[in-house]
């Protein structure tokens, strides 16, 4: 319909500067404004942003206009499709051939698949005019009266999109046509009214196995029939009553009346359009039609096509269903609104533990109060004779808690913290790791004894203060060199050593790669699905366990947790992100890189070796060091990396599965810009800097000390 000139051929320049010579016609540049809208894409390549332009010619219109190249045009006037239409679906799409019999609800159709570019090709067939009496659902114009509506459907796609190829049928489809109409076809759209029409299009797509899609404008009527997949289904859904389209264009209009009842179901008109049926030739010349109708059934096609291309084999089955607006709309109710989150106590974190009976209990809830991944708790105390003993309870373990290396460091914190608490009272003794043996029993033993310490038992209270701080530092604020030195210290009584980054530049660094980090664990269906369990809402859940949705700090940014905690909508995140040369889902890591970014410090405890007396050591140390780093007025925050605590390619590779190589080259670029030695293994990265207090700090779960009466 549109005229296309390429001003790089001769013929085509000539052609082009005649047009512009014509008396009256309408020259419009749109090429720098489009150029402009381009450049402000992400990820639009040289093919397109070096395309040579073009110039259409819109004779009904007489107007000449200067746009992007088809490559370019197509990839910006589709952009705003992504993601609910990927780019590779987008691209499949402009492969299809699709036919559309009839143009009055057809019209609505071809326009919102062209609107969508949801083909390549389309072949329109319509051998009726427009009338006055069309304007009550057609979008077109009294100056358009006496037009064959697929010369108007066509105009309307050519201004949208002048690249697109439309074959327009001006006769419609008579019996002897159908043949050659369906031919090529990838699908048909039948919205015709000629019975015999419907039912010839349906046998020669039969013949060739090519779905049909047919939508009627009452109740949203959709039928899919899946020639392709079942080539022995019966047209109609069997309605038909194997009546041939030949035997049926012999009967009078009359006799034709039961099979349509029988095709379209009688209980399944609505009552006005049932009512106006018996109307017809009576006091109506023929049946309603509504531009509301027409506009919804188009829309359920647009949607039938959208999922026949996305996946041609099982995303649209054949069958009938009525997209019945009118009575969702009369199922209206109030929808149910989540209250705000509440206000965290103000009575501290601890109110559900009991207060301690004796100074075993009390030994034991300081042992409680340690940190844990995910505040999963991963432990068990009990008492024996004179002694506490704790061990890793393997079903509070997770995937990233490989080799149980992350209860470990958490049981360690765990003693260190009941080696502070007995140091308080007098009546520290000598820790034993492995008591009864490695894999034989309880992992660590606290005996008690007569004890002092008081360098521990300074640490009481600021261990009883020990929290985990998710606000934003100061990156202004520089940590002083002493209290680094102090940190330093405090790991290095357990064996275990730091490595600090305090430059910006390596901070920065440190923040993209943390940030990566973060997203991939978002992308694995288990781990996402471990990460949302650990998440406790005091809205819903118990909060002795996990963590409490409001000691993230996330302030109004909470309303997109509800986002990435759904399962599906990471699901399709993932499929993109493998299935795609663009790397998606960056907001998800987006707030630990924000995190990083601003701290003062990052932090890493680094264990001695890699037997697990060494994790538990390391995690002894972890909790001195966050422990004089709070003292020192140092907000505290773990990060733990999806790589941490996989040492090795075949366990990184079990973990993350096709991001394993991408974990670790992350790791081997974190060990570099830490300094870290090669000998020594990471058993946690801290955070730190100069931030607000927390608002909110998780709780702990009270069955954990069991009965410690002593």
């Amino acid at each position: 319909m549109a005229q296309v000139f390429d001003e790089r051929v001769s013929g085509d320049r000539d052609d082009i500067e005649r047009l512009r010579s014509r008396p009256g016609i309408t020259v419009r540049d749109l090429l720098a404004d489009q150029q402009a809208e381009l450049e402000a894409l992400r990820g639009v390549g040289a093919q397109e942003r070096d395309e040579a332009p073009r110039w259409v010619f819109f004779e009904w219109r007489n107007a000449l206009v200067r746009v992007l190249g088809p490559r370019a045009y197509r990839r910006l006037r589709l952009d705003r499709n992504r993601n609910k239409i990927l780019r590779a679906e987008q691209d499949s799409f402009a492969g299809l051939h699709i036919g559309v019999v009839g143009a009055s609800v057809g019209h609505g159709i071809a326009v919102g698949l062209a609107l969508e570019g949801l083909f390549g090709t389309i072949r329109l067939a319509d051998g009726d005019s427009l009338e006055l009496s069309n304007l009550n659902r057609l979008p077109d114009s009294v100056l358009d009266y006496g037009l064959n509506k697929t010369v108007l459907a066509a105009r309307r796609i050519a201004e949208i999109d002048p690249y697109l190829a439309v074959e327009t049928w001006t006769d419609g489809v008579e019996l002897a046509a159908a043949e050659a109409f369906v031919a090529g076809l990838d699908l048909v759209i039948e919205v015709c009214d000629s019975l015999d029409v419907k039912l010839a299009v349906r046998e020669q797509a039969r013949r060739r196995r090519i779905p049909v899609v047919m939508v009627t404008s009452d109740r949203g009527t959709v039928d899919v029939e899946r020639y392709d997949l079942e080539p022995t289904r019966v047209p109609f859904h069997g309605g038909a009553n194997g009546i041939t389209a030949a035997d049926l264009a012999a009967l009078p209009a009359a006799a034709k009346v039961p099979f349509v009842m029988n095709i379209v179901g009688v209980e399944s008109l609505s009552a006005r359009m049932a009512a106006s049926m018996l109307e017809i030739d009576e006091s109506l010349t023929t049946w309603p039609h509504l531009a509301g109708d027409a506009l919804q059934a188009a829309a359920s096609a647009v949607m039938a096509v959208r999922m026949f291309g996305q996946d041609p084999k099982a995303g649209l089955p054949s069958g009938r269903v009525h997209v019945d607006i009118a009575t969702r709309l009369g199922e209206l109710a109030e929808p149910q609104q989540r209250p705000p989150l509440p206000p965290f106590p103000a009575q501290g974190p601890f109110r559900n533990l009991a207060e301690p009976r004796d100074e075993v209990a009390e030994i034991v809830r300081a042992g409680q109060l340690a940190p844990s991944g995910g505040n999963s708790q991963p432990w068990r105390f009990t008492v024996r004779d004179n002694s506490l003993r704790v061990a890793v309870d393997p079903a509070r373990s997770t995937a990233m808690d490989v080799g149980y290396r992350a209860s470990r460091v958490a049981l360690g914190a765990a003693v260190q913290n009941m080696c502070i608490a007995a140091a308080a009272k007098g009546v520290l003794g000598e820790v034993v790791l492995y008591p009864d043996g490695v894999g034989a029993g309880p992992e660590a033993e606290l005996r008690l004894g007569d004890g002092r310490d008081a360098g521990l038992a300074a640490a009481y209270r600021p261990m009883l203060r020990r929290s985990t701080n998710r606000n934003l530092a100061d990156p202004t604020a520089g940590i002083p060199e002493q209290v680094l030195d102090d940190l330093r210290s405090a790991a290095s009584v357990h064996g275990a050593g730091l490595c600090l980054a305090t430059d910006r530049d390596v901070i920065t660094e440190l923040a993209a790669i943390l940030a990566d980090t973060d997203r991939i664990r978002f992308l694995i269906p288990r781990l996402h699905h471990e990460m949302v369990d650990e998440l406790a809402d005091p809205r819903v859940d118990p909060l002795d366990r996990g963590l409490d949705v409001r000691s993230l700090e996330l302030g109004p940014g909470a309303a997109m947790l509800d986002l990435a905690r759904r399962a599906d909508v990471m699901a399709e995140l993932s499929d993109w992100d493998l299935h795609s040369d663009t790397e998606v889902g960056r907001s998800l890591g987006g707030r630990v890189g924000e995190l990083v970014e601003s701290s003062a410090a990052l932090v890493a405890v680094t264990a001695a070796g890699s037997a697990p007396a060494d994790d538990i050591r390391a995690g002894q140390a972890m909790e001195s060091v966050w422990i004089a780093a709070n003292a020192a007025g140092l907000g505290v925050q773990p990060i733990v990396p999806l790589f941490l605590f996989a040492r090795d390619d075949a366990e990184l590779a079990e973990l993350a599965g096709p991001y394993a190589g991408r974990l670790a080259g992350a790791r081997q670029r974190l060990s570099e810009l830490i300094g870290m030695p090669p000998t020594r293994h990471i058993a946690m990265l801290l955070r730190m800097g100069y931030m607000p207090e927390p608002t909110a700090i998780s709780l702990r779960d009270a069955a954990t000390a069991g009965d410690t009466a002593g």
